[in-house]
């Protein structure tokens, strides 16, 4: 399989933005884990990728405001190494209040591709469970 996404961008991507679990490389996804999983269980529970995500933001948010603009979420992206619309974090997508930037809290929340690999619903991503997903 060739690589789509350099590691580091893989991992900002996998954690704020919509990029899904299949378009990343098995080596990139370990590499992923070990930096997420705190407590060293093998298994991403839902709370470590929110704890991830919000130091993601604090990185993201320059100018320190407590929310990101689209510069800064435009910033973001293209650190990540994102190089197309659909392939990195969008205001739109992080947006759900609908006021034209990100809080903190929106920033946090599991992304829908992450839960949607959580099979069996508990709140925790097991490696199986991604490599599922990365399967599909």
């Amino acid at each position: 399989m060739r690589r789509l996404l350099s590691p580091k961008a893989a991992f900002v991507l996998i954690l704020c933005a919509v990029t899904p679990i299949h378009a990343l490389q098995a080596s990139d996804m370990r590499s992923q884990m070990r930096q997420i999983d705190t407590n060293k269980d093998r298994a991403l529970q839902f709370s470590e990728i929110e704890a991830m995500r919000a130091r993601v933001f604090d990185r993201a948010d320059g100018n320190a405001d407590g929310v990101l603009d689209k510069a800064e979420i435009d910033a973001l992206r293209q650190k990540a190494g994102a190089r197309s619309p659909a392939g990195g974090a969008r205001l739109d997508d992080l947006d759900t209040d609908g006021d034209g930037t990100v809080t903190r809290t929106e920033f946090a929340v599991v992304p829908p591709h992450m839960r949607a690999a959580d099979t069996d619903g508990n709140e925790t991503l097991t490696r199986s469970e991604l490599i599922a997903a990365f399967r599909n």
